[in-house]
């Protein structure tokens, strides 16, 4: 972008804006899909995509350092990144890492003390497990 000052042209470069380390709707103000942050978007969306959810350990085995750090930088940068239209092939334990990093990373908690209790009173529900997504779903809509 040029900006005119004077008689002077002056190149004004776009500072990216993190969505990492920053509160929950400033993330989202970045970039966002579905009204989740962008990269709990698209880690949710390769992970399924890839069926992350057969690999052993998948949110608990950590993946590449690098990787995670080189997909954290380019979050950062871009705001946005389409994991799925890349090329390029990506562990999934290093997605779900990424995924964790990201969470971790939030300063202040998504689960409040009372949406705490709330999801412990689901977890409590007997056969909870077992019902339809259906019945599962009911009782996390009176979360909103």
């Amino acid at each position: 972008m040029l900006i005119l000052v004077g008689e002077k042209q002056i190149v004004a470069l776009a500072i990216p804006r993190s969505v990492f380390g920053v509160p929950l709707d400033e993330s989202l103000d970045v970039s966002q899909i579905c009204n989740l942050p962008s990269i709990v978007f698209r880690c949710i969306e390769y992970l399924e995509a890839k069926k992350a959810d057969q690999e052993e350990g998948i949110y608990r085995l950590s993946g590449s350092t690098a990787v995670i750090k080189s997909l954290k930088d380019r979050f950062n940068a871009e705001g946005d990144v389409n994991l799925l239209a890349s090329d390029e092939y990506w562990d999934p334990h290093a997605i779900a890492g990424l995924l964790k990093s990201y969470l971790r990373d939030l300063p202040a908690s998504i689960l409040t003390k009372d949406l705490h209790y709330r999801f412990l009173t689901v977890i409590g529900m007997p056969h909870a497990f077992s019902l339809s997504n259906l019945r599962i779903q009911q009782p996390f809509n009176r979360l909103n």
